[in-house]
């Protein structure tokens, strides 16, 4: 999460759910966007998505899986059917 005080929480579901993953931020501009990545286990970084906030209405990511939601101070990435390989550092 760039911009902002990483905070680390632990998000435990079960395979098949859904998990929602919070990331704050601070902006001043009215065009934003907002990455998620994930350091799977073993491997390096992995982008995952990209979300415009505010005025911005881009939208990217690599898997239908992974989805995104944005306030003017928050992004969330929702992870669908979670799968046990989902294990990571987000």
């Amino acid at each position: 999460c760039a911009h902002t005080a990483p905070k680390t929480k632990t998000v435990i579901s079960k395979e098949g759910e859904s998990a929602t993953l919070t990331c704050l931020y601070k902006s001043s501009s009215s065009r934003v966007l907002l990455f998620w990545g994930g350091l799977m286990l073993r491997q390096t970084p992995e982008f995952l998505l990209l979300k415009g906030a505010r005025s911005e209405t881009c939208f990217q990511s690599i898997s239908p899986r992974y989805d995104s939601a944005t306030s003017k101070t928050s992004t969330f990435l929702i992870i669908n059917n979670l799968k046990l390989e989902d294990k990571a550092s987000y």
